[in-house]
């Protein structure tokens, strides 16, 4: 998909279209810019491990996702965590509003969907935003864990809040689950693989 850009020569505003996908150190770059703490930017680093790692599983099993922009949106997916705390807004749709603004147009509708998904069903096809947003339902803070581990802490930090809101994170789980069972019906590891082949690919995690 083609973005716009605007810039200025001469005092005359062009606008151009093109395709822009930010690069990791931009990406770095950004969240740094916009306040983020670093301990989220050590979490959407470990995110991105998560997902890149899953990306090359499934290209290998024929599932071709572009690498670029997986990485770029698992970077990116907090970029309004603490705008959203802030507003009481969520910080996903805050995220996408971001990175539209920054010209990201393809990496936008990933950072949108980070925490809960447009679709859930098995289309056919694992896309960047299923790997984003599978990803960072296995990163608890910049530790790798299952979705049982991540569920439960969070439903003893927000569960708690309300009826309604235990609901809703059990449904997140649910759904979750659904997605971590589309994406390892096409590869020959299993979800408890994650940790230990991540690990052996990186070394332990280290900012």
């Amino acid at each position: 998909m083609d973005s716009l850009f605007t810039i200025r020569y001469n005092d005359i505003l062009f606008t151009i279209g093109y395709c822009v996908i930010p690069i990791r150190s931009d990406c770095l770059a950004a969240l740094r810019e916009y306040g983020v703490p670093d301990n989220i930017i050590g979490h959407s680093i470990v995110v991105e491990r998560v997902a890149l790692f899953l990306a090359d599983e499934l290209t290998h099993a024929g599932n071709v996702t572009d690498p670029a922009l997986v990485s770029a949106g698992a970077l990116l997916h907090d970029i309004a965590k603490m705008r959203g705390l802030r507003e009481g807004k969520p910080h996903g749709e805050l995220g996408a509003e971001v990175a539209e603004e920054l010209g990201f147009i393809e990496v936008s509708p990933i950072v949108g969907q980070h925490v809960r998904l447009v679709e859930y069903a098995d289309n056919g096809r694992i896309d960047e935003a299923k790997l984003v947003n599978y990803a960072d339902k296995r990163v608890n803070h910049e530790q790798i864990v299952t979705l049982d581990e991540r569920f439960d802490y969070l439903l003893d930090r927000y569960g708690s809040a309300s009826s309604e809101a235990g609901e809703r994170i059990g449904q997140m789980k649910r759904l979750t689950k659904a997605i971590e069972k589309q994406i390892f019906a096409r590869l020959e590891i299993a979800p408890g693989d994650i940790k230990r082949l991540i690990e052996e690919h990186y070394g332990f995690y280290s900012r």
